[in-house]
């Protein structure tokens, strides 16, 4: 009989940086998963919708460990709130994985840059990037992220992100430090 052990702890970190920690634990395989969500509201929706919640901007970190051997990986999530267009379906295995491609400018930049995500049909509404060195190069240096995306319905919208609170929670959690 296997048992597993689930804790889901929402943290308010500050006033601005969310942080949830999930933790799985099978003593039958021994196999351990930490998994911490880093998350911050956008300023608006993309939708239309007037009771749409603001846009999430979030860090995932994930470890996982069997014995001495450890896995960390670090993404970056965008919680649109709609299926974002201008992508690229890309069908692998049993599931369709998208490629998005976003404006996304850091900072003062006068120009954005093209930023490629990653969304399934699982979660239509979710955009990952899974990129360690983006993560760390780009979203831990900025004070802010502005993220346009065009949605089926709703046309092109950019929601900003005050990321400046990200840097000190993410140094907080192990799961994150690679």
């Amino acid at each position: 009989m296997k048992t597993m052990l689930l804790c889901l702890l929402p943290v308010a970190a500050s006033a601005q940086v969310a942080v949830t920690t999930i933790a799985k634990d099978d003593p039958a395989t021994g196999l351990k998963i930490v998994t911490v969500l880093l998350t911050v509201k956008g300023d608006k929706p993309y939708s239309d919708d007037p009771a749409a919640t603001p846009a999430e901007l979030g860090i995932l970190c994930q470890q996982s460990s069997l014995g001495k051997q450890k896995k960390l990986d670090v993404s970056l999530t965008l919680g649109a709130g709609v299926a974002a267009q201008s992508g690229i379906p890309v069908p692998i295995g049993l599931q369709s994985l998208g490629i998005i491609l976003t404006p996304v400018r850091f900072d003062e930049d006068e120009q954005p840059r093209q930023v490629e995500w990653h969304q399934t049909e699982e979660y239509p509404g979710v955009l990952i990037r899974n990129d360690f060195k983006f993560v760390r190069n780009r979203i831990l240096k900025a004070k802010s992220v502005h993220i346009e995306v065009a949605g089926s319905q709703t046309g092109a919208k950019i929601s900003s992100f005050d990321v400046s609170g990200f840097k000190e929670e993410y140094r907080k959690h192990q799961e994150c430090k690679q």
